[in-house]
């Protein structure tokens, strides 16, 4: 398991701020069988669609796809 670099912010964090936690931490993009994983990152969490893709997102911003942070 890798170790998970904590950000704590008084605000609730941009689309921005949660590509860059996921480029530090370098999660797997996986959900669980119900479609949406477990809080990750300040309400950002892994989902899935009913199209099947996985997206990180907070329902607020646009959700980040695996190619986003992809080198």
């Amino acid at each position: 398991m890798s170790n998970i670099v904590p950000f704590r912010l008084r605000y609730h964090p941009d689309r921005f701020q949660a590509v860059r936690w996921l480029s530090i931490n370098k999660p797997t993009f996986h959900v669980e069988n119900n479609g949406i994983g477990e809080d990750m990152f300040h309400g950002w969490r892994f989902i899935k669609s009913p199209e099947g893709i996985i997206y990180f997102a907070d329902c607020i911003h646009a959700g980040i796809t695996q190619d986003e942070i992809q080198p």
